[in-house]
């Protein structure tokens, strides 16, 4: 299906009759029947990991916004549709920077009736544009769906920080459902890498050092930790006071009717704040550059 005939670099074929479009669609479907058949229901796909990149170091491949739009119009959409599927078919999946391409695909009314969301990643743009294309879109879901740490910045506190201030904290105050990090489990030397380069120097939520039975918890691992112990599935995120005197909050009501609050001391130096929930006021110190997280059952 690709101009390198390799799984490493190259870009989507197009040919005359969309057979392959009509074959990765294809595909999409059986992969989601078969994990159904285990009892396994896929929420949702995308359709290519950054379709604005490619490298002969690993698994890539380039996909237009024009080949997109018509896989999802000609193909994909209605082939769900035919297999009575309803999983999610979100769109781009890359940098925030590359806006451009989901909104000319989904400016196409017979392609966006089958796209639920858009998908971003970190590594290039602004941390708000999810805000903006919300404003253009506000019918289609944004989901913010890779970031990983490195080795190169090693510091606890200031990637602690970041992926709060950056990620945790705001994607949900810029109407993003979702924040996924890259990568669940990595080795002492970032790995493991076989046959392909990969990324050289990504850090896992865990690292497990290679031939031991144990593993390290890393930064990014206490990050989602402050969310997921407060936020539960399903939560709504609710309006907080945000960004004042280098203070970050988000907080969520959760089905159970309790509400979670996340705050962030960007600052080096303590921080005095009172939290005010329902009239109830709680008055305490949040150390510079730490992170507390709340519960609070009305």
């Amino acid at each position: 299906m690709k101009s390198s005939n390799s799984l490493y670099g190259g870009d989507f074929h197009v040919d005359y009759d969309g057979k392959y479009q009509q074959a990765l669609s294809l595909y999409f479907v059986k992969f989601i029947q078969a994990y159904k058949a285990e009892g396994i229901d896929i929420h949702a796909i995308t359709i290519q990991n950054e379709p604005g990149y490619q490298t002969t170091g690993y698994p890539t491949m380039t996909m237009s916004w024009q080949i997109q739009r018509d896989l999802v119009k000609w193909h994909m959409g209605p082939l769900f549709l035919s297999n009575n599927i309803y999983t999610r078919i979100l769109i781009f999946d890359h940098n925030w920077d590359i806006h451009a391409y989901p909104e000319n695909i989904l400016k196409d009314h017979d392609a966006a009736q089958y796209i639920s969301g858009v998908a971003w990643h970190c590594y290039g743009g602004d941390k708000s544009e999810p805000a903006t294309f919300h404003s253009k879109f506000p019918n289609v879901d944004n989901y913010f769906t890779e970031c990983s740490g490195f080795a190169s910045a090693p510091h606890f506190r200031d990637n602690l920080v970041w992926n709060l201030d950056v990620l945790f904290i705001h994607q949900p105050t810029v109407w993003v459902k979702s924040v996924v990090l890259w990568n669940i489990a990595l080795n002492d030397q970032w790995g493991p890498q076989v046959q392909v380069s990969g990324c050289k120097n990504c850090r896992g939520v865990i690292t497990v050092p290679r031939g031991s039975n144990v593993y390290r918890k890393e930064v990014e691992y206490y990050v989602i930790g402050h969310l997921s112990k407060v936020a539960q599935t399903q939560s709504m995120r609710i309006d907080s006071t945000d960004n004042v005197d280098g203070l970050r909050s988000v907080a969520f009501e959760n089905p159970d009717g309790t509400i979670a609050v996340v705050i962030l001391n960007k600052q080096d130096q303590t921080k005095s704040l009172n939290v005010n929930i329902d009239g109830n006021i709680y008055h305490f110190s949040l150390n510079g550059k730490s992170v507390v997280s709340m519960l609070y059952s009305p």
